[in-house]
């Protein structure tokens, strides 16, 4: 009789020991990959609010100017050499943060 208990518990023992290692295993696993995702949330967060704050400093570089009179000035305005160099400005940095936030999403995966 005391041979069947000696049994039972090396079974348990060797049993909770599988779990124990399954379990360590599995929160290694899982808090990598959390780490790597909330840096990559981080990164993609930054690059955003970087984003923003460019395309409105180029906002906020524009003023409006009332168009000359004179000549072909009546349909170009006076600041025209502004508005495209904002409009290629917001393009490049479009395509600068599209061009980031893909390569930090290869990364992930």
């Amino acid at each position: 009789m005391a041979l069947q208990f000696l049994g039972l518990a090396a079974l348990g023992s060797a049993v909770g020991s599988i779990i124990t290692g399954l379990v360590t295993w599995f929160a290694r696993f899982m808090t990598k990959r959390l780490a790597v995702l909330a840096s990559v949330i981080t990164i993609i967060v930054s690059l955003t609010l970087a984003f923003i704050a460019a395309i409105e400093g180029i906002i906020a570089g524009l003023t409006y100017v009332a168009p000359d009179l004179s000549g072909a000035f009546v349909i170009l305005p006076g600041n025209f050499s502004a508005c495209v160099s904002a409009i290629v400005s917001a393009k490049l940095l479009k395509w600068a943060y599209g061009w980031h936030v893909s390569f930090v999403q290869m990364k992930l995966f």
